[in-house]
């Protein structure tokens, strides 16, 4: 016996609508940046680099300054 097919959330049909309209965007993209100013293609680009770049670790604190060596009798 098989389940039926799960009945999708308002969610995951808001989600999928949004995705639609997102894919028609970037279809456009080609033809819509070269009518943007320098300035404004390169802050849209910068917007969307956080998307597709990894973001930075935290360093982590040391537990010794690189000093310690060289005082250290």
């Amino acid at each position: 016996m098989s389940k039926a097919p799960k009945e999708p959330t308002k969610d995951e049909k808001l989600r999928e609508a949004i995705m639609e309209v997102l894919k028609g965007e970037f279809e456009e993209l080609p033809k819509l940046l070269p009518q943007l100013t320098a300035k404004e293609r390169t802050e849209f680009i910068v917007k969307l680099l956080q998307y597709v770049t990894p973001k930075p670790k935290e360093a982590e604190p040391r537990t010794r300054d690189i000093f310690d060596d060289l005082l250290t009798p």
